[in-house]
C-alpha cells in the first residue's frame, strides 16, 4: 500500500471513530453532574440531600454506559461489515474495519462493568458470533487452504 493510501486509510479510521463516538453522543447524552446547592454543604458531604443527588447521577450513569455499550457495538459492528463489504477499495476497508475494532475496545473499556455480566456474555457473544460470519463470508475457507502437490511434480532439468 503506498503513503496516499495509509494517510486516507488512518483518515478514514480516525474519522469513523469519532462519528461512532459522536453518534452515540447524540443518541444518548451523557448525564450532567449535578450542581450543588449550598444546603448540599451544610453538614458535609454526608447529608441525605448529597447521597440523594449523587445516587442519582450514579444510576443515570450507569444506564448512559449500559446504553452506550449496545449502541457502540452495534455501530461498530455495522461499520466492520462496511469495510468487509468494499475490501476491493483497501484503505476504505482497513479505515472502516480498525474503526470499527477500536470503537469496541473503546466501550468495553469504559462501561463494561456497568452492565451485569449474563448481559455483558450475551452481547459480547452475539458481537463475536457476527464477527466469525463477517470474517467468514468475507473470506472463504478455499482462500486459506494450502496447494496440494502435485501427483506429477515437474523436475528441474539435469545440468552437465
Amino acid at each position: 500500500m503506498n503513503f496516499k493510501k495509509a494517510i486516507i486509510g488512518i483518515a478514514i479510521f480516525v474519522l469513523t471513530v469519532l462519528f461512532i463516538y459522536y453518534v452515540n453522543e447524540a443518541i444518548n447524552p451523557r448525564p450532567k453532574y449535578p450542581s450543588y446547592s449550598s444546603s448540599y454543604y451544610d453538614d458535609s458531604y454526608n447529608n441525605s440531600a448529597y447521597r440523594s443527588a449523587q445516587g442519582t447521577y450514579d444510576q443515570e450513569l450507569k444506564d448512559h454506559n449500559v446504553r452506550s455499550f449496545v449502541i457502540v457495538l452495534i455501530l461498530s459492528i455495522l461499520v466492520i461489515i462496511g469495510g468487509v463489504a468494499v475490501k476491493k477499495a483497501s484503505p476504505i476497508s482497513y479505515g472502516l474495519m480498525f474503526a470499527g475494532v477500536a470503537s469496541i475496545i473503546y466501550v468495553m473499556a469504559v462501561g463494561y462493568e456497568d452492565i451485569d455480566k449474563p448481559i455483558r456474555a450475551a452481547m459480547t457473544g452475539i458481537g463475536l458470533g457476527l464477527m466469525l460470519w463477517v470474517a467468514y463470508r468475507a473470506f472463504p475457507p478455499e482462500l486459506h487452504e494450502t496447494p496440494k502437490a502435485s501427483a506429477n511434480p515437474v523436475t528441474p532439468p539435469v545440468q552437465l
